[in-house]
């Protein structure tokens, strides 16, 4: 095989094919669509309402080194009263939002509101991750378009322009995935380079489970059968990083949408079973964006679905991948 057929081959693995009628069932994906940005709101309401236990810790506490977003919280006699302004300022919008999600301004709101909240709960000593992939996806949803209530179906043109930032909140879900995945490989890299147990090592899942554990100085229902059979946990890790580094391509593979959903849930599920760290709001994204997807064909075939993994084709295997980008369009 010459130099320019494998290159070839490369290029095809990160490549998939359109569909006969790319806009066929925009109107169906739109109304779903719709629906999801819906509950999204509706969920964020409910993490506001869910804040209620930490109010009078939050309010009562003088030891703040507040970041950037809420520093203007030293400048107050009493901080306490700027954070009882921030929480309440997230119930209300939330609350705004999920009745009137249609509404750019009450978007706005919302996304303004979880900022200020993430970084006033930051503002303890301790950056916790897991309000930040919220964060991103409430400030793409600031760009959809407005639509009427009247309207009964807006225009195409409308609803193409939904789609596509529905679209870009997947992305940017996605992409913070492909990106740990890359942190992960250039750090194995680095440590190997050092002599030291890397991302690639037999031992690298065992070390890292156990290094949590004796830090937090607690036990796990996985972590030990884990830590005990290092073959176990060895090519689990090793997939864990091919589901990351991936991730971002399964933007233009519907059918996987939401196959991927469900291995990224599974992952998620598997540290908190070995490591006890909870990821509860990126699992309610990966149902609500990937696992519920509006593009996800109704009916798939596991041929096709194995056909359409990313690096399937430097296997030898082609497929007839549905739902995609043209021909010779690379993502």
């Amino acid at each position: 095989m010459s130099s320019g057929q494998r290159l070839r081959r490369i290029t095809d693995s990160l490549v998939v094919r359109a569909p006969v009628n790319s806009f066929h069932g925009q109107s169906r994906s739109f109304e779903r669509a719709r629906l999801l940005i819906g509950c999204f709101y509706a969920l964020l309401l409910v993490q506001s309402v869910m804040t209620f236990n930490q109010w009078q810790g939050w309010i009562a506490t003088g030891d703040i080194d507040p970041l950037w977003p809420v520093r203007w919280l030293i400048l107050l006699s009493a901080p306490g009263e700027g954070i009882r302004a921030i929480l309440l300022f997230f119930l209300l919008t939330s609350l705004l939002a999920a009745i009137w999600p249609e509404r750019r301004s009450a978007r706005a709101l919302a996304f303004l509101s979880v900022f200020l909240f993430d970084a006033m709960r930051n503002s303890f000593g301790k950056i916790g991750h897991s309000y930040h992939l919220v964060v991103l996806v409430a400030l793409v949803l600031i760009f959809l378009p407005h639509i009427p209530r009247h309207r009964e179906l807006p225009s195409r043109l409308t609803r193409h322009v939904y789609l596509t930032v529905f679209t870009g909140c997947q992305a940017i879900i996605l992409l913070t995935y492909t990106m740990a995945g890359l942190t992960k490989i250039l750090g194995g890299l680095a440590q190997m380079l050092a002599g030291q147990v890397h991302a690639f090592h037999p031992l690298a899942l065992s070390s890292l489970i156990a290094d949590r554990l004796i830090e937090t100085n607690s036990t796990s229902l996985l972590g030990p059968l884990l830590i005990e059979h290092v073959l176990l946990a060895w090519p689990l890790y090793l997939g864990a990083i091919y589901l990351e580094v991936c991730s971002i391509l399964i933007l233009a593979r519907p059918i996987l949408h939401r196959f991927w959903a469900v291995c990224l849930i599974g992952l998620h599920l598997a540290i908190m079973l070995s490591m006890t760290i909870t990821f509860e709001r990126n699992i309610l994204l990966l149902a609500l964006f990937f696992l519920l997807s509006p593009f996800a064909p109704r009916h798939i075939r596991w041929r096709e679905l194995l056909a359409a993994l990313p690096g399937i084709h430097l296997l030898g295997r082609r497929g007839d991948h549905r739902g995609a980008l043209e021909p010779g369009t690379a993502v």
